[in-house]
């Protein structure tokens, strides 16, 4: 929340049915579509071979499984995933451990993972949400060691990719790809239909993703105080311009409309 009376709500995928007619009389918001998402719409392909098939390169659906072959072969790797049940100590040495790969993998960069900013409220909730089933840690040992551990929150069939990285001395097997496979693998499993992978046009998010879409971010204040209405417009306007100006120095603002055109996702949650 900026104040006491002014709250941002960003990052609201469309297919929760969200928006500003949800509130109620005493509140207004300021909304905006800016933000571009992307997700693997699993409805397109009866398993993780087939999704992927689909949608990568062949010469990029051979290299992943050769990858996958050469890790397994040079390594012994074991993959688990924390979904309902973990305990404190192993939810902790995890986060420890997730938390020091994505330290590693931004070292010496200029910028940081938003994670980053706000690890206290990942340690305060993920240990409660896995227990109630609402996030999970899948994990790939070697041995005993974890080498690559990604965050994931889980909403009906909806399988929400929060934070993923790897030990960087394995690198050279594409961990994050792999990753993808083996996530991918257990929601068709599971009888999931969407994998939201988060907002950013990223290279990879756009090679495994069929489906683009537009987030919507809510800056709510109390409909009937002038004051507030021009603080929560200062704080939507600054929020939008730093969106497009970050975009423009990673050289990413393009028209969405245009470079996606066939992959807008039109898809909601069943009941």
């Amino acid at each position: 929340s900026i104040t006491d009376s002014i709250m941002v709500v960003d990052a609201i995928p469309p297919y929760l049915g969200i928006d500003k007619g949800n509130l109620n009389n005493q509140l207004s918001c300021f909304e905006g579509r800016y933000r571009i998402g992307f997700a693997m719409d699993l409805s397109s392909a009866e398993n993780a071979n087939e999704y992927l098939k689909g949608q990568l390169s062949k010469k990029v659906f051979r290299n992943l499984r050769q990858d996958r072959q050469r890790l397994i072969k040079k390594h012994e790797i074991t993959f688990k995933n924390y979904y309902g049940s973990i305990s404190s100590e192993t939810c902790r040495i995890l986060l420890e451990k997730l938390r020091e790969f994505v330290e590693g993998r931004f070292q010496g960069r200029t910028s940081k993972h938003d994670a980053l900013k706000n690890w206290g409220r990942y340690q305060k909730s993920v240990y409660d949400q896995i227990n109630a089933g609402n996030a999970s840690l899948f994990v790939a040992f070697d041995k005993d060691e974890p080498i690559s551990i990604s965050l994931n929150y889980h909403f009906k069939e909806v399988l929400n990719m929060a934070i993923n990285s790897y030990d960087k001395d394995y690198y050279r097997f594409s961990m994050g790809r792999q990753m993808f496979f083996w996530q991918l693998e257990w929601c068709y499993e599971h009888n999931y239909r969407l994998i939201d992978l988060g907002w950013g046009p990223f290279e990879y998010k756009i090679k495994f993703s069929n489906a683009v879409f537009r987030y919507y971010t809510h800056v709510i204040y109390p409909r009937s105080n002038f004051y507030l209405k021009a603080v929560a417009y200062y704080h939507f306007s600054k929020m939008k311009l730093i969106y497009y100006l970050v975009m423009l120095r990673d050289s990413k603002l393009d028209r969405p409309e245009k470079k996606y055109k066939d992959r807008w996702m039109d898809y909601q949650l069943s009941d």
